[in-house]
């Protein structure tokens, strides 16, 4: 898990702080990410209440918090890197709101979609 994001890889169109980007590991754990976040003075908007759910597991699902107004953990996933069939990269993200610049998701050896 890497939190926080060198200056040359965020879009220049990027609104956000790339000192909080986050690139974590489908496995890690909803708990070992608040972990790293709370180091770090940081948190989650909202997760599931056990926090044993792994990260790819509570976005796919649906895992969501009790504050209404907030939205679900899937609504605070600014891009996914991929691996697909025959082992091609996909670095995918809204294009309505870019996150990372061609040096970023060439260093994953990643296509954007």
């Amino acid at each position: 898990m890497v939190i926080g994001m060198s200056p040359d890889f965020p879009d220049a169109r990027f609104q956000g702080d790339a000192g909080q980007l986050v690139f974590a590991q489908c496995g890690v754990s909803v708990m070992e990410l608040n972990a790293e976040l709370e180091a770090r003075n940081l948190a989650l908007p909202t997760s599931g209440a056990s926090n044993g759910q792994t990260i790819g597991g509570a976005i796919s699902t649906g895992t969501h918090g009790s504050a209404h107004a907030v939205g679900a953990m899937q609504d605070f996933i600014a891009g996914l890197h991929m691996v697909a069939e025959g082992g091609r990269h996909y670095w995918i993200e809204r294009a309505s709101q870019p996150v990372v610049g061609q040096p970023f998701y060439e260093l994953l050896g990643a296509e954007l979609k």
